[in-house]
């Protein structure tokens, strides 16, 4: 573009294009460069920029044994002295920059979660549940984070009891995506038992009601689950597939039972047939 003013235009004029087909632009990710910020802005997020040397060599080792971003790591499968230096690394410090920085690179930051989630060692699980409020924008990273870790014991039971205090946060509280992440790590990692601590959201919205059902089936909370039975003729298709899936976890005839008696009417819906098979084979 020849200036600034005609780029926020263009700018602008997508914005209304992609508005007409319901999406739209992330705007902490979009603002105008010219040529030469654009192009340093460009070259800086080409390489790795590690904050510090501890960053430095965990994105070192991880490197060393996997090439795709999207790849996880099996730190079983390392030797001792790359795993021993993995559990040594004080990857707090990473995060305490990262924080401290001015202003805050919640990109980076989030990058930085996605690597930890590849290795899914546990070290910074407390720091970041501590700290949830000043990572609440990048609460989705956090939460897949912490459904990686699998740790369980007095540990999960403590961070567990965190995360549930997290929910009580004022904007937490008022924010449906914001909920459904961080019950999201209930249900995504079982050792995180407090589901006496969530369950009295459940009258929340659909979303946080379905995250919900999902943590009582992943800990194991067959009478709970047969308490809310009777509210799937009211519940969206989503809360329903959700309680579907859930209802594997009932003894194993009333299971069968019901979930073939919910399915008949959803024939014509791929996903909820998809799901409920998927209840069933569990149950065989």
């Amino acid at each position: 573009m020849e200036s600034e003013s005609k780029a926020t235009i263009e700018l602008a004029r997508l914005a209304k294009t992609l508005d007409s087909h319901k999406l739209s632009l992330n705007r902490s990710k979009t603002r105008v460069f010219s040529a030469d910020e654009f192009i340093t802005v460009a070259e800086k997020k080409s390489v790795s920029d590690p904050i510090n040397s501890i960053e430095k060599r965990f994105l070192d080792i991880v490197s060393e044994h996997i090439d795709d971003p999207y790849d996880n790591l099996d730190i079983d499968e390392l030797d001792d002295a790359d795993r021993e230096e993995l559990y040594g690394l004080a990857l707090d410090e990473v995060l305490k920059e990262y924080l401290k920085a001015k202003p805050v690179d919640y990109s980076r930051i989030g990058w930085f979660l996605r690597r930890l989630s590849q290795v899914g060692i546990p070290g910074s699980a407390k720091f970041i549940v501590q700290n949830m409020n000043a990572l609440l924008p990048v609460i989705s990273d956090v939460a897949r984070y912490l459904s990686r870790i699998g740790i369980t014991g007095y540990e999960a039971a403590e961070l567990g009891e965190l995360l549930a205090e997290g929910l009580e946060n004022e904007v937490v509280a008022q924010s449906e995506y914001l909920s459904a992440c961080i019950l999201s790590s209930f249900a995504n990692s079982p050792g995180l038992n407090n589901f006496n601590d969530i369950e009295r959201l459940y009258s929340g919205s659909p979303m946080v009601k379905r995250k919900i059902v999902l943590a009582a089936e992943a800990q194991g909370k067959p009478d709970w689950i047969r308490g809310v039975k009777r509210d799937f003729s009211s519940s969206d298709i989503w809360l329903k597939r959700a309680m579907v899936y859930a209802c594997r976890i009932l003894p194993r005839d009333e299971s069968r039972i019901y979930i073939k008696h919910l399915k008949k009417p959803f024939e014509k819906d791929f996903l909820f047939t998809l799901v409920a098979n998927e209840a069933l084979n569990f149950i065989k």
